[in-house]
């Protein structure tokens, strides 16, 4: 079975940051990085578990991210739990003991972290996996379209360095290290 975007897109909505809302396109960026590896697919609970975590992973990611940089997310497992919470009501509603397991079971550990940042930097390099994260805090928001979103992230490498965006490049930077 596959986890579709459709799928978990709620998941992510539940634990944006900004009231743009931005993060949402650098969520979905992520998640198609993932299908096209492979990561989406489960065959068992493990596997299943496997793909959730990497959701977690990912949104731990960025909110910790905007941490960094801007002293946001205060909170984070309040909204992780939150953000399941419907899930494990449906769960309960259908009586799908597996379903409210594998919620049960999510962790987000170091070696997850590890393994989605690997990925990531793989996938785009250092100096894009930050303006791509460091483009869902900007209100004016970025461009979807392949080429525009590129010009969009060559324009924030290319401004002149705050101290919010120091701080979160060296907080990225400890982890791809």
């Amino acid at each position: 079975m596959k986890l579709l975007w459709t799928d978990v897109k709620e998941l992510f909505q539940e634990c944006t940051v900004w009231a743009h809302g931005q993060e949402m396109v650098w969520f979905e960026q992520v998640w198609r990085i993932f299908d096209q590896k492979g990561l989406t697919l489960w065959n068992s609970t493990a596997e299943k578990i496997a793909v959730y975590n990497r959701i977690y992973g990912t949104i731990w990611i960025f909110r910790n991210f905007c941490m960094a940089g801007f002293e946001e997310d205060a909170y984070f497992d309040f909204y992780w739990e939150s953000s399941f919470q419907p899930l494990l009501q449906k769960a309960e509603e259908n009586d799908d003991a597996e379903t409210e397991r594998i919620y049960g079971e999510l962790i987000c550990d170091e070696q997850v972290i590890c393994t989605i940042f690997e990925i990531l930097k793989d996938h785009m390099g250092t100096a894009q996996l930050f303006a791509s994260l460091w483009a869902t805090c900007r209100p004016e928001g970025i461009a979807n379209e392949a080429d525009s979103f590129d010009e969009d992230l060559s324009a924030i490498l290319n401004e002149a360095p705050e101290s919010e965006k120091l701080a979160a490049y060296a907080w990225l930077s400890d982890y791809l290290e």
